[in-house]
């Protein structure tokens, strides 16, 4: 049987889903719309903070008993480009390393 040979970097994005909000769903069909986007280092760091901050909006809702989304499996993440989404720029939680996420992608930023 022939199995498929993951990079690195596709390894670190799948990892930052969290199971508990939602199935990640085929990492085969995942992978293959990551290689699609042709996905560098700098865009690599915007996908997982992207994925943090989503992450972080649905633990904060989560513990304060509202309802949120799960996440899209990852294959259905990615095609739908949801890194760009509104809800995963965190407007309501912060954190230090904020300011040197925001330098380097200000249209995170809450306005």
């Amino acid at each position: 049987m022939k199995c498929i040979k993951y990079s690195e970097d596709f390894e670190r994005l799948w990892n930052s889903f969290d199971g508990a909000y939602g199935n990640k769903g085929s990492k085969k069909r995942a992978y293959s719309v990551y290689k699609s986007l042709d996905v560098y280092a700098d865009d690599l760091q915007m996908l997982l903070n992207a994925v943090g901050f989503q992450k972080a909006e649905k633990q904060q809702k989560m513990i304060s008993g509202q309802f949120y989304e799960n996440f899209q499996h990852v294959e259905r993440w990615l095609r739908n480009e949801r890194w760009t989404d509104e809800k995963g720029r965190r407007n309501n939680i912060t954190d230090p390393a904020d300011e040197a996420l925001y330098a380097k992608y200000p249209h995170l930023r809450p306005q």
